[in-house]
């Protein structure tokens, strides 16, 4: 006789229901149905049913058949290969995503189902918690009896002595931008430097760029995206790194900080630049690259990325709108306090890096290893005096010009040979003349005392050098 296996819910209705029968003399009925809650004609068929069948009767008809949406064993399999196979560093949401864009014969499979094959398969999420981790090298490794007891730790104290705490989101759009960079292998086996921008109140990726290393170029470009998309935001919040303060080395922030190119420029537009000198601080763009890098090398493979140029490309085209559509909340036109788009022209002189020079004897000044000659508006050549100091403006675009006292240059670069000999090549034509060049009008932060108080604020509170204050020329003691 086969054996019958009961749950255990079967299993009380069963034994209730034989002791009744076994000794329906000294039995109640009606205490019966109210054992079983259940009417008088439910309890008369299940007395009925154990009569004809015995304990068979209460056995659920359904026990051994498998419910129709059950997945089956081979697509299981199936899932558990391609994870392995393709995607061993995508975390279990982002696999969701890609099964059915990339395989479509696989059938859809919910997020807990994927969750509930990948923990039969003892398979872990790279965003596992601890608490996990912990459980399955529980279940796995088998604990030995001769193990010394972990010497449990002190009390800490109830008062935390550096508190992180918890803070509301923003109220507008483009009230707080979080800006900073990750290196990591984003693609290939480089590592590249992925500078971002978040706005604290919807969670909008603002501007992501790619850099060989996190530079002052780098962010620039970054803010070249920001301008051009949405408009001038009111704050960035930064991390210490020097691209955005100078401060005195074992100081964490003193009144005498002084702005670097990128504030100065922040300046220019209105933007005020906090930094700040730990992770926490700048939580959402910490978590923001914490997700990137689960999510982005995958994408970025799948896309055949294998250059800076090609990255940059996708995250503007592909990634990142669809990231934001995902992920970041919609804001009302009246809660956005981002100013409006300055035009290219303006972005490009003022995302500049100005570095002063002093003018030769051949009226000419030395720049990144090449030689430069002042020309005007007119396309003529400009003669400065020997040892004038000027301003050298390199726009975003690379075009150099030159302030000196209230005039704008362009620079032309001297080549080391003559590209035209007028008595050996008559044979040729002579090059055309070259057109005037274009020469902006006098930008404001541009002007040489403006920079002046800047190089001397970062000359005496930055690299100490008293000195500085005191001399009637400020640009004595720069580094040429």
């Amino acid at each position: 006789m086969r054996k019958v296996e009961l749950t255990m819910t079967e299993q009380v209705i069963y034994e209730i229901v034989k002791d009744f029968v076994d000794h329906r003399e000294e039995r109640n009925f009606k205490r019966l149905c109210l054992k079983l809650q259940c009417s008088k004609r439910t309890a008369q068929r299940k007395i009925a049913g154990y009569n004809l069948y015995g304990k068979a009767y209460f056995r659920h008809k359904n026990h051994d058949r498998k419910p129709a949406r059950t997945i089956p064993a081979e697509i299981r399999a199936a899932i558990i290969s391609l994870y392995n196979t393709y995607y061993p560093t995508a975390n279990f949401i982002h696999f969701s995503e890609l099964l059915p864009r990339n395989h479509p014969d696989i059938p859809a499979v919910s997020l807990s189902s994927l969750r509930n094959i990948f923990k039969e398969a003892d398979i872990l999420s790279p965003k596992a918690h601890k608490k996990t981790i912990r459980a399955l090298r529980k279940k796995t490794t088998a604990r030995t009896t001769d193990t010394p007891p972990v010497p449990t730790a002190a009390t800490p104290p109830a008062e935390c002595e550096h508190p992180h705490a918890r803070r509301e989101k923003s109220r507008y759009a483009g009230e707080i931008i979080y800006v900073d960079a990750s290196m990591h292998r984003w693609f290939g086996n480089t590592v590249t430097a992925l500078h971002a921008a978040i706005d604290d109140a919807t969670g909008t990726v603002v501007g992501a760029y790619f850099c060989q290393q996190e530079t002052l170029a780098g962010y620039y470009q970054l803010l070249a995206q920001l301008l051009r998309n949405y408009g001038i935001p009111a704050a960035f919040h930064t991390d210490g790194r020097t691209v955005f303060q100078y401060k005195k080395a074992g100081v964490r922030s003193t009144p005498n900080d002084t702005p670097t190119q990128f504030t100065y420029a922040c300046q220019t537009l209105g933007i005020a630049v906090r930094p700040s000198y730990s992770a926490q601080a700048q939580g959402k763009v910490e978590r923001l690259f914490q997700t990137w890098q689960s999510r982005l090398p995958i994408e970025l493979a799948m896309a055949g990325v294998s250059t800076i140029e090609e990255a940059n490309r996708f995250m503007s085209t592909q990634f990142l709108p669809s990231f934001n559509e995902q992920f970041a909340s919609p804001v009302h036109p009246t809660m956005s306090v981002f100013e409006e788009q300055p035009s290219e022209e303006r972005i490009n002189l003022t995302l500049a890096v100005l570095t002063p020079r002093t003018v030769d004897a051949g009226h000419a000044i030395a720049y990144k290893n090449r030689y430069y000659r002042f020309i005007k508006k007119d396309g003529t050549q400009a003669f400065l005096r020997n040892h004038q100091k000027v301003l050298v403006i390199c726009a975003l675009d690379g075009t150099l010009f030159a302030s000196c006292r209230e005039e704008i240059y362009a620079l032309e670069q001297i080549a080391d040979h003559k590209a035209f000999s007028s008595e050996f090549d008559s044979a040729t034509k002579p090059p055309k003349v070259p057109k005037a060049p274009y020469v902006p009008p006098m930008w404001h932060p541009w002007k040489m005392d403006k920079f002046r108080q800047f190089e001397e604020h970062r000359l005496q509170y930055v690299y100490s050098f008293p000195e500085a204050c005191c001399t009637t020329d400020p640009f004595a003691n720069s580094l040429e």
